[in-house]
C-alpha cells in the first residue's frame, strides 16, 4: 500500500504515523514544501524572548525519529503541484534538486493546512512582518536580537498577536495594537471583552478598536485613528484554508474554500482523505461543519484519517470538536468551549445565560477574579458554551465543561459533579458549581 500525504506539519506527520503504526509495510510519503519538520506553532509568540533557543527547539521530533523509528519517507522542500485523481498521481518538484516526478498513490491525505491573511497598504517594507511559520519567527527574531527596537505595532487582536503582545513587552517594546473590529474578543461576552482588555491597558498595552489602516511612512504607521511611531509592524488578521493546489482536481470545498470531508474524513473521492486547517471541522452541538483551525483538532484528524487508511473496512468516526481553545493575556486567561452567543443567535437556539464572577481560590491565599459565562438551554438546562476569563486554571476549568457539554449534561447533571478542593486551587465550591447552581435558578 502507498500512501502520499501533502503537508508535514500537525495533521500531515500524525496520518503518516498512524499508518505506519497500523501498517509497517506501507509505504508513506510525506511531501513538505518548506524545509522545516512538524512543530508546535503554538510556542512561536514565547520563542521570541529565549534568545538561545533556536525556532527549531519546537520541532515534534527530529529527522532521525522520522525516518528511521517510523519508516516514514518525509520530503523537505519538495511541492505537489497537481493531484490527478483519476490516475491516483500527483506532480511534484523537488526544489533542492530541481528536479520534476510523478508519484502514484493507492491513499493520499490532503494536510496543506492554512495560510495567513495578507494586508497590502502603501509603504509595506521589510520592517513589516507576518507570523505564521517558523520562517517567520526566524525574521522576526533576527530582527529583534539584531536592532533593539523599542516601538512595535501590532495589527491584528486574535490569539496571536495578543500573545506576540505579552513577549514583546518582556522584551522592554511599547506596544501598539491596531484593530478593526470595534470590539476585542467578540466571542466573548461584552464583560469579559472589557475586562481583557482593562488588562491589557494595565500592561501598557495600548490598543485602538475599529481602527483602519492607511499607510506606512518610515517609522510611521497612519491610521484612521492617527499617527503612530513604530519601529516595526505585525500583522496577523487571520488565516485560511490552503487550497489552492485541489482547485480543479475534482476533490470538493466547502465553507471558507476548506475541503469537505465526511465523518470518515474522505473528501469526495473515496481513497482521498483530508485533516486539519485545510479541511472542514464538525460541530456536534450544531450538527453542521464548520471551519475552526486548531492544533488539537489538526493532530486528532490526521490521526484519524491515518487510522482510516490502514483499516479501510473498519473507519473510525470523526466526533468533532467543542471548538475549545484557550490563550493567556500577560496574567489573565481566556478560554472558551461548545457554542459563543453569536453562534446560538444564529442557529436559533433557544437558550438562556449566567454570568459570574468569583475569585478563583480563597482570597487570603491569594485568589483573584475569575468571570464565568454559561450558556444552556432555556427548557433543559443542556450546556451549549461557556467561556472565562480571569487568574487562576481557567484553562483547566473550561476542560472540565467541554467534557460536560461532550457528555449532553445539563447544568444540573453538572451541578453534582465532584470536584477537588484545596485552598491552594479552588474554593469550597468551585467557582463552575457556582454558576451552575446559579444556572439552575434562571431555569
Amino acid at each position: 500500500m502507498k500512501v502520499a500525504v501533502i503537508g508535514g506539519i500537525a495533521a500531515g506527520l500524525s496520518a503518516a504515523s498512524r499508518v505506519k503504526k497500523e501498517n509497517k509495510n506501507a509505504e508513506v510519503v510525506v511531501f513538505e514544501k518548506r524545509g522545516d519538520l512538524s512543530y508546535g506553532a503554538c510556542g512561536m509568540p514565547y520563542n521570541l524572548t529565549m534568545e538561545n533557543s533556536p525556532p527549531e527547539s519546537l520541532y515534534a521530533l527530529d529527522y532521525q525519529t522520522i525516518t528511521q523509528k517510523r519508516g516514514i519517507d518525509y520530503r523537505l522542500y519538495t511541492q505537489v503541484n497537481e493531484i490527478l485523481p483519476e490516475k491516483n498521481k500527483l506532480k511534484v518538484y523537488d526544489f533542492n534538486n530541481n528536479e520534476r516526478y510523478d508519484y502514484h498513490y493507492d491513499y493520499l491525505v490532503c494536510a496543506t493546512g492554512a495560510i495567513y491573511n495578507r494586508l497590502d497598504f502603501e509603504g509595506f517594507d521589510e520592517r513589516v512582518f507576518y507570523f505564521k511559520n517558523l520562517n517567520h519567527l526566524r525574521n522576526l527574531k533576527n530582527f529583534l536580537y539584531k536592532n533593539k527596537p523599542k516601538k512595535a505595532c501590532l495589527v491584528g487582536a486574535g490569539y496571536i498577536n495578543l500573545e506576540l503582545a505579552e513577549n514583546l513587552v518582556n522584551l522592554g517594546i511599547d506596544v501598539t495594537i491596531i484593530e478593526k473590529s470595534d470590539r476585542l474578543l467578540p466571542f466573548l461576552p461584552v464583560e469579559q471583552q472589557q475586562f481583557a482588555l482593562s488588562h491589557l491597558e494595565s500592561k501598557g498595552v495600548k490598543v485602538f478598536l475599529n481602527t483602519d489602516i492607511i499607510s506606512k511612512q518610515g517609522n510611521l504607521f497612519n491610521t484612521s485613528k492617527g499617527t503612530f511611531e513604530c519601529d516595526f509592524v505585525v500583522v496577523a488578521i487571520g488565516v485560511k484554508p490552503n487550497t489552492e493546489i485541489f482547485h480543479g482536481s475534482g476533490i470538493t470545498l466547502g465553507i471558507k474554500n476548506a475541503v469537505k470531508v465526511n465523518h470518515n474524513l474522505q473528501t469526495n473521492i473515496e481513497n482521498i482523505f483530508a485533516a486539519g486547517d485545510c479541511a472542514e471541522h464538525y460541530v456536534p452541538l450544531l450538527k453542521d461543519w464548520t471551519y475552526m483551525p486548531l492544533g488539537t483538532t489538526a493532530n486528532k484528524m490526521g490521526r484519524i484519517s491515518g487510522y482510516n487508511i490502514a483499516n479501510i473496512n473498519n473507519m473510525e468516526t470523526f466526533y468533532g470538536i467543542n471548538q475549545s481553545a484557550a490563550f493567556r493575556i500577560f496574567d489573565i486567561s481566556v478560554a472558551t468551549t461548545g457554542l459563543n452567543e453569536k453562534q446560538l443567535s444564529d442557529y436559533k437556539f433557544n437558550y438562556k445565560k449566567t454570568e459570574i464572577s468569583i475569585p478563583d481560590r480563597p482570597e487570603y491565599i491569594g485568589g483573584d477574579t475569575q468571570k464565568i459565562c454559561l450558556l444552556y438551554d432555556s427548557k433543559t438546562g443542556q450546556i451549549y458554551g461557556a467561556q472565562i476569563t480571569g487568574h487562576g486554571t481557567v484553562a483547566k476549568r473550561i476542560d472540565i465543561l467541554s467534557t460536560a457539554i461532550h457528555a449532553g449534561m445539563t447544568v444540573e447533571d453538572f451541578s453534582h459533579t465532584d470536584l477537588t478542593y484545596a485552598p491552594p486551587f479552588a474554593n469550597v465550591w468551585d467557582s463552575l458549581l457556582v454558576a451552575a447552581n446559579v444556572a439552575l435558578k434562571n431555569l
